[in-house]
C-alpha cells in the first residue's frame, strides 16, 4: 500500500492521438487520458548539445497507484507546473499491482 501523503504531485496523464490538418496530412498532439496524484523524483541531470545549443536534460522516476491503462509512448504532465515528462519505461516493482513507476525524460 502506498502512503497517500508520498504522492505529493498532481498528475495529468496524456496519451498520443493522431490528427488531420487542414491540408489532410496526418500530425500527432497529446490528450488528456486521466488525472491522478504521483511523486517525482529526479535521478539524473546533464547538459547535452542538441541542434547547435545546450539543452539540460533531467530523467528520474514517478511513482502513482497501479493502472493498466498506460503505455509507453504517453507523457506526463505535472499540473501547476509548466514540467511535461516523456515516459521511457514502466514497471510494477513488486508485482503485486499496487503501484506503478515510469521511468521519464523531460521535455524541454
Amino acid at each position: 500500500m502506498i502512503p497517500a501523503g508520498s504522492l505529493n504531485k498532481k498528475l495529468e496523464i496524456q496519451k498520443p492521438v493522431e490528427r488531420i490538418d487542414s491540408s489532410g496530412g496526418p500530425y500527432s498532439e497529446y490528450e488528456k487520458d486521466f488525472e491522478c496524484w504521483g511523486s517525482v523524483i529526479a535521478n539524473n541531470g546533464q547538459r547535452v548539445f542538441r541542434s547547435n545549443k545546450y539543452d539540460n536534460q533531467v530523467d528520474g522516476l514517478v511513482e502513482i497507484r497501479f493502472s493498466d491503462n498506460i503505455k509507453a509512448d504517453y507523457r506526463i504532465k505535472i499540473l501547476g507546473e509548466e514540467r511535461i515528462l516523456k515516459i521511457k519505461g514502466i514497471y510494477d516493482p513488486t508485482g503485486l499491482k499496487e503501484r506503478l513507476h515510469l521511468v521519464y525524460a523531460e521535455v524541454s
